[in-house]
């Protein structure tokens, strides 16, 4: 798997991660435990699609919410 399939994964699966958590936002208040489930629940397919640059450098759960806030940043900004 080429670096640009990778990164395109990521995205996908933080994408996912996103809308899922813009889903809940619209029915309930965000608490940090329906987060942190949201993102663990994504979490096992993300990792595998991190290089291991990536993985020593970043926690997984962090670079996950992370990737996602980028989304979102880049969806509500054109």
């Amino acid at each position: 798997m080429t670096p640009q399939e990778m990164e395109n994964g990521r995205r996908k699966i933080a994408r996912e991660c996103r809308n899922e958590l813009l889903d809940i936002m619209k029915k309930e208040k965000l608490t940090s435990e329906i987060e942190i489930s949201v993102l663990n629940k994504h979490l096992d397919k993300f990792k595998q699609l991190m290089t291991s640059e990536q993985l020593k450098k970043y926690y997984p759960v962090s670079f996950l919410s992370y990737t996602a806030k980028q989304i979102d940043k880049e969806s509500c900004n054109g």
